[in-house]
């Protein structure tokens, strides 16, 4: 009962604050509808004029029989009939002659919708005409007060009918009122925009509450990061004591306390889009990890738009990337070992006939008439050394060939016997017991890359050094990475922003990554609007343990 109490007042206040995070767009509406009223009312509206006569309907002693005892109904008989007054001023008796004295040409149902009569006390009556011509409603506001009088006294006998107040030429039109037609369009457009906020509201499959988490996807959060606007990503190690630093030592506890398989060492962190804090979370995250005493690295596995090396200020190539490309036989990997480099090269020397170019170059015997036989003998001695000569060097030739072909099995031999170890890509950086492997060089192959056995291995090297191990992965729903990782790690958890990451979405997720074999162990809600910080720290720190 208390946890449904928790929810529908969490609900209530999600409702509050959409509304509240939505005034700008209602106060908008608002103001577009009084403009159309305003419009409506000067463009679009034809003026209607009202003129109101009044008259005194009563018996006078005249029409009394001398003699005769007067009962209280004949008194009151002008006011008991102010219906039937009401009814035979839109006679078509009244309405025809009215028509017939003014010359009007409109139907006896126009004008009857036009005039009526109201009672003011028991023997006062308004009468009222409405036109379009504002002095045609005076006019006919008098004709009716004459004709109805008229014939009052002939149907009942009253001989005491005054016009009080004759109809005079009004001012204004009854429906032109500028103001009042505004403030009505703006109600109806706050009722507009009201709805649409409850819409949304009602139709909103967002996560905003680790209530929704828990209801929807059975996923436990971890912690509930405020939105983070300051200068600066490492809000960890600038500000130990905010309320930023203090919602990541919160998830830091969480997550140790919460895996219930021994001790926790590598854990993959992804969302479902980019944008929703993944990176700038891990990156502050291995900080409290490093701060807590836990020698810790982290890998930074977003080899398309990795930007640890950014936060900690570290080279981003080599990186991950060039450690798993080492392995394919792909050319020119440079890594550094201890603050001194070296250049591997795996690729195959190519071999050219041309390398070293040997040109042969045969005399066609020249034919002579009347010549020494002498001279001939000379020519053919000159040919025999330089055929001997062309022998030796393509010999010569041949030999180099074979000394270059060797001497590149022997590179390629000892390239792969030589393959680099994960820790040559491991940087320092500036926070105590924290290191960094960046992600490299940019890489479209990446999720082949990672489909190979290299990066498990690796991290089965690293976890004997290192205490806690982050790998940062990319979005899953823009690339397959970060799944093929979710089953190389001890746990994963997934990173979603407030009001952007839908519930079907999250879902998906945690139901690939089991799929495959991987451990989800919870979320976090990051960027929170700084209306529910409070709330959300508050609630965690008492109910996450």
């Amino acid at each position: 009962m208390r946890e449904l109490i928790i929810i529908k007042e969490l609900e209530l206040k999600q409702f509050l604050k959409l509304f509240w995070d939505r005034k700008i767009l209602i106060i908008m509406i608002m103001i577009l509808f009084g403009i159309l009223g305003g419009v409506k009312i000067k463009y679009f509206t034809t003026p209607v004029y009202q003129a109101s006569g009044k008259l005194i309907c009563a018996r006078g002693e005249d029409s009394v029989e001398e003699g005769k005892m007067v009962t209280s109904t004949e008194l009151s008989m002008p006011s008991s009939l102010a219906e039937t007054y009401a009814n035979l001023i839109k006679s078509d008796l009244i309405v025809n002659q009215v028509i017939q004295n003014l010359g009007l040409n409109m139907s006896a149902a126009q004008l009857s919708s036009s005039i009526e009569l109201t009672p003011v006390t028991k023997v006062y009556y308004q009468v009222s005409a409405r036109s379009t011509d504002r002095v045609k409603a005076a006019e006919i506001a008098n004709e009716f007060i004459k004709v109805f009088s008229e014939e009052v006294q002939k149907f009942y006998a009253i001989d005491s009918i005054h016009t009080v107040d004759q109809a005079q030429i009004p001012e204004g039109a009854i429906n032109m009122n500028m103001t009042k037609s505004i403030k009505i369009f703006a109600g109806i457009g706050f009722v507009v925009a009201a709805a649409m906020v409850m819409i949304m509201f009602i139709f909103n499959n967002t996560v905003t509450n680790s209530e929704q988490i828990k209801r929807y996807t059975k996923l436990t959060t971890l912690a509930s990061i405020p939105r983070y606007s300051g200068s600066g990503d490492l809000i960890t190690l600038k500000d130990s004591k905010s309320p930023y630093a203090e919602s990541i030592k919160i998830l830091r506890t969480n997550l140790q306390y919460m895996y219930n398989r021994g001790d926790l060492q590598t854990v993959a962190i992804t969302s479902s889009l980019p944008g929703e804090g993944k990176s700038w979370l891990s990156a502050n995250l291995a900080i409290a990890f490093a701060n807590s005493g836990k020698k810790t690295l982290i890998i930074d596995a977003d080899m398309r738009r990795g930007r640890q090396h950014k936060l900690f200020k570290v080279r981003k190539i080599p990186g991950l990337s060039e450690f798993l490309r080492s392995t394919t036989g792909i050319t020119d990997l440079v890594v550094t070992k201890k603050g001194k480099k070296s250049r591997i090269k795996t690729q195959a020397l190519k071999m050219k006939a041309d390398a070293e170019e040997v040109e042969i170059e045969l005399e066609p015997e020249k034919k002579t008439r009347g010549r020494k036989s002498a001279k001939k003998e000379e020519i053919v001695e000159k040919e025999t050394v330089k055929k001997s000569t062309t022998r030796k060097t393509t010999k010569k030739a041949e030999e180099k060939a074979i000394e270059i072909a060797d001497k590149t099995k022997k590179v390629m031999k000892k390239s792969e016997e030589e393959e680099p170890s994960i820790f040559e890509f491991i940087n320092e950086t500036s926070v105590e017991n924290l290191d960094v492997i960046s992600s490299g060089s940019e890489r479209l192959e990446s999720s082949e890359l990672l489909s190979t056995t290299k990066l498990e291995d690796a991290l089965k090297e690293l976890k004997d050094v290192y205490d806690m191990i982050i790998v940062d992965t990319p979005p899953v729903s823009v690339v397959a990475d970060g799944f093929i990782i979710s089953r190389m790690v001890d746990t994963n958890m997934i990173v979603l922003k407030h009001g952007n990451t839908e519930i079907s979405e999250l879902n998906k997720i945690k139901n690939n990554i089991q799929e495959i074999g991987g451990e989800v162990i919870g979320t976090v809600i990051n960027k929170i609007p700084d209306a529910n910080k409070k709330y959300y720290n508050t609630y965690y720190n008492k109910r996450v343990r």
